[in-house]
C-alpha cells in the first residue's frame, strides 16, 4: 500500500488514493497505519484510503481520524463492495 501511494506522489498525483479489500482486523490496523504513520506524516497531498468489503465501514467512517481527507458514499446502487449510502456519512 505504501509503495503504491508513494509512487502516486512521486509521479505528481494531486490526490493519493488506494482502495483495498481487508480480510482481518489486522488489515484494518495496517491500512490506518499506512494512512497516518507512513503517508500523512510525510506528505501534505490530499489522501484517500479506504477498504472494500466486510470491514470497510470501519475505514470509511474513521479514516479522517487517521489522515484520510476524503471518502464517498452511494446515491443508489453501490459501485464497489461495502460502499455506504451517502446519508450514513452525514
Amino acid at each position: 500500500m505504501l509503495q503504491r501511494l508513494a509512487w502516486q506522489e512521486a509521479h505528481g498525483a494531486d490526490i493519493l488514493k488506494i482502495a483495498v479489500i481487508l480480510k482481518t482486523p489486522q488489515d484494518v490496523s495496517r491500512l490506518t497505519d499506512v494512512t497516518w504513520q507512513q503517508m500523512r506524516q510525510r506528505s501534505d497531498k490530499r489522501l484517500l484510503t479506504m477498504a472494500m468489503g466486510g470491514l470497510d465501514a470501519v475505514t470509511r467512517l474513521s479514516d479522517e481520524i487517521f489522515g484520510s481527507n476524503l471518502t464517498f458514499g452511494t446515491l443508489g446502487d453501490a459501485s464497489a463492495p461495502g460502499e455506504l449510502d451517502s446519508q450514513a456519512l452525514d
